[in-house]
């Protein structure tokens, strides 16, 4: 019975309250509770049950017991409220007949009993007759003959059940688990017979008629939707977290995944990232011609967190063969790899990437330091190095080249972790990326400036105080032996020139400084600025796609200080893990300091020429000099006025591993008010039409140039601060626009495809 107001259910047996409360709500987990119908249940009842009636209203203690031994008819006063009656009177099979809705229900593990009538307790029929009883009296003889009766009684059963899986193939509905058939077995043992005594009498041979079948193991199969996961990225801790008024921007390259993105997908953002701090995450394509075209990317396993020893055990991600694409020439496995779990997340351990069998062909180390992370402070731990993630941070990627290792049309690939211990769990993401032939033979292209850079992956170390640090990479299948890079400040019209030598073969990067002086940042304004760089003439030839030769990157101009001030630095109990160094832009140490007492302030004078400069401090311990997780204590480190108290700059004492601080002193940079009108120029790249946009545009005179300086002729219209090209006529190409306001030039380069 159930009080629909309590939520409260009771069960009785026998007119006695058995179980009392409100965790089981359904009449499917009632009825398995009480018989047994699953193995699952801390209820089952190891007993005899003759009748189940199930009510939805609590029934008084004198309802139950004055109709616990009869049958259950419409005269009871609740009967109204009987939602099934079970009266377990078949006799023999498996389903239940239930008397109120006429359905039934399915049972197992139980044995028909049949009462004989002395020990019936229930379900007698009331009469109103009597027996018609003669009673004789007088004198008879009485004998007794005692008859001994030997009966035979039928052995307990063994019921053999047959299982089997029904299987739904090309749909998203799982296997069933059904019975197919159930078998009633007696063991074959020798019978015998007992006199009146128990004396065994004779002994009658049993021979097998069969032999139980041998359990095997079933193969049965969840199915779930098509899953691609393409990013792993662990969102900050967010207690203390500050991450700026206009928030942080992360940016991905899903090129790879261009053959997924046909048609209508369903994007989604799992595992409780989704509910804590806002950020934003662009996806970005690289339009154009590829170095090799992308002809499929498939997922190996479904991407999923799972215990390493069941990984061990190849219960999943479990060695698995795949199929090529014929026209494929080269094979990459990319794999994410997260750790999980005490031992899971604080302990580095190595993944393999094994190809056909025998020895495994790729083994990396899943671990990231974490103290380096350029969103900083965080709450909670975030400067412990963990398993291949960081909070705030994207997982890192293992790029595997199987393409040595194939041959044929298809290949055998298997991921494992080396032996683990206690609770180590892994998220695992394996995809194999096919790319056909080399489109290029020579081609060098640029990828990436990491400095000058406003990126947040390169925060703490952006500063146009350094050097340029630009990534190009070889796109061509010749290996690039030379090159040409040319970069420029915003609107610069002579461009600095690097002769780049080394060796890279197809697919390969190298991190490329660019010498740098004054004058190359003497155009920076005080906002939008942009750094540009081309790479051109790869081995003193011809650059074979010329599309992927230029990256831009918007950077800050960085904070500047006075000719003289004050380091001011405080330890905390842990002064022998730091240490600073100040330096011009061309490396030269002015200052360096180490070998500290602890919970001692130091004073510091300093006097700079104009100029750019950098003062880096370092924590060999990673957890800065004021850290909540340690018992380090509380230290600080500030820029303080030489002549009067005021402080020029607190640095932030929650670090991680270092403090990386740009600046200038009294550094001349060109702050004009031509500058600050900034004139734009979109889209660019462009094909049949591209716009200009600024203030005073009406005011402006406008040429559009060739390489050669040729002057060519593209018709525009004025639109209020914008002006419209149409460039369907010309020829595909870079073009220089030079924007003429009462005499001040601005020139623009332009690509038409």
């Amino acid at each position: 019975t159930k009080n629909t107001n309590t939520g409260e259910m009771k069960i009785y047996f026998n007119g006695q309250l058995w179980h009392s409360g409100t965790q089981k709500t359904n009449l499917i987990e009632i009825i398995e509770m009480v018989i047994g119908a699953t193995n699952s249940g801390n209820y089952n009842y190891k007993g005899f049950i003759d009748e189940l009636t199930i009510w939805n209203k609590e029934l008084t203690q004198v309802e139950i017991q004055d109709w616990m031994k009869i049958n259950i008819t419409s005269a009871h006063p609740q009967y109204a409220n009987l939602i099934a009656y079970y009266k377990m009177d078949n006799g023999s099979g498996t389903l239940l007949a239930e008397q109120i809705n006429s359905s039934t229900a399915f049972c197992s593990q139980y044995q028909w009993r049949f009462v004989r009538g002395n020990e019936i307790q229930r379900l007698f029929n009331p009469t109103n007759s009597r027996p018609n009883l003669t009673v004789l009296q007088g004198n008879y003889d009485l004998s007794i003959n005692s008859v001994a009766v030997i009966d035979s009684v039928q052995k307990t059963p063994n019921i053999i059940t047959n299982w089997g899986i029904v299987s739904h193939p090309n749909s998203l509905l799982d296997d069933e688990v059904v019975v197919l058939n159930e078998t009633t077995t007696w063991e074959a043992v020798d019978q015998y017979v007992y006199d009146e005594t128990g004396t065994v009498v004779n002994t009658i041979p049993v021979a097998t008629e069969a032999t139980a079948p041998a359990p095997v193991e079933l193969d049965y199969y969840k199915r779930y939707p098509s899953k691609f996961e393409i990013m792993s990225f662990v969102t900050p801790y967010g207690i203390g977290l500050d991450l700026g008024p206009d928030g942080k921007t992360w940016t991905f390259d899903v090129t790879d995944y261009t053959p997924l993105f046909i048609g209508d997908k369903r994007m989604t953002i799992e595992l409780g990232g989704q509910w804590q701090e806002d950020m934003d995450i662009e996806f970005l394509f690289i339009v154009g011609t590829p170095p090799r075209n992308i002809l499929d990317i498939t997922q190996i396993w479904r991407p999923t967190s799972h215990n390493y020893t069941d990984i061990n055990n190849d219960r999943f991600f479990a060695p698995k063969t795949l199929n090529l694409n014929p026209n494929g020439d080269l094979f990459i496995v990319k794999s994410v790899i997260t750790g999980h779990g005490q031992q899971g997340e604080f302990i580095p351990r190595n993944h393999f990437i094994n190809v056909n069998g025998g020895s495994p062909e790729f083994t990396w180390q899943v671990w990231k330091e974490c103290a380096e992370n350029p969103i900083y402070p965080q709450g909670g731990t975030w400067v412990y190095d963990r398993a291949g993630w960081c909070p705030g941070a994207p997982t890192d990627v293992q790029f595997s080249d199987i393409t040595p290792y194939v041959s044929g049309q298809s290949v055998d690939v298997d991921y494992d972790v080396a032996v683990a211990s206690g609770d180590s769990r892994y998220i695992v993401n394996n995809q194999l990326v096919t790319y056909g032939v080399n489109n290029f033979n020579l081609d060098v292209s640029v990828v990436e400036i990491r400095e000058p850079s406003d990126r947040i992956e390169f925060k703490r170390f952006n500063s146009i105080c350094n050097d340029p640090k630009v990534v190009i990479k070889n796109t061509g299948a010749t290996t690039l032996t030379s090159c040409k890079i040319d970069y420029w400040v915003n609107d610069g019209t002579v461009p600095y020139t690097f002769d780049w030598t080394g060796s890279l073969e197809y697919g390969e990067t190298e991190v490329v400084t660019l010498p740098s002086d004054k004058e190359l940042w003497h155009i920076s304004v005080p906002n939008n600025n942009v750094f540009h760089v081309e790479v051109y003439a790869p081995n003193n030839g011809t650059d074979e796609y010329q599309y992927n030769n230029f990256y831009h990157s918007a950077f800050s101009i960085p904070e500047s200080v006075p000719n003289d001030f004050i380091i001011f630095f405080k330890t905390n109990n842990a002064p022998n893990e730091n240490s600073y160094t100040l330096t011009d832009h061309l490396g030269n140490v002015i200052s360096s300091k180490s070998g500290f007492a602890a919970n001692t302030t130091y004073k510091d004078t300093i006097h700079l020429e104009e100029g750019c400069y950098n003062f880096s401090m370092n924590d060999t311990g990673d957890d800065g000099i004021a850290w909540w997780a340690n018992n380090d204590g509380t230290g600080y480190v500030k820029f303080r006025n030489l002549d009067n108290p005021g402080t020029i700059k607190i640095f932030e004492p929650d670090f991680g591993d270092n403090i990386n601080f740009n600046f200038t002193v009294n550094f001349p940079l060109n702050y004009e008010e031509f500058y600050q009108k900034k004139i734009s120029l979109f889209p660019n790249p462009a094909q049949n039409q591209f716009t200009i946009k600024g203030d005073d545009l009406n005011k402006a005179i406008v040429n559009v140039f060739d390489v050669t300086g040729k002057k060519v002729t593209v018709p525009y219209k004025y639109y209020n601060n914008s002006i419209n090209f149409n460039s369907e006529n010309l020829v595909p190409g870079i073009y220089i626009v030079q924007i003429n306001i009462n005499g001040q030039l601005t020139s623009l380069k332009l690509m038409i495809e």
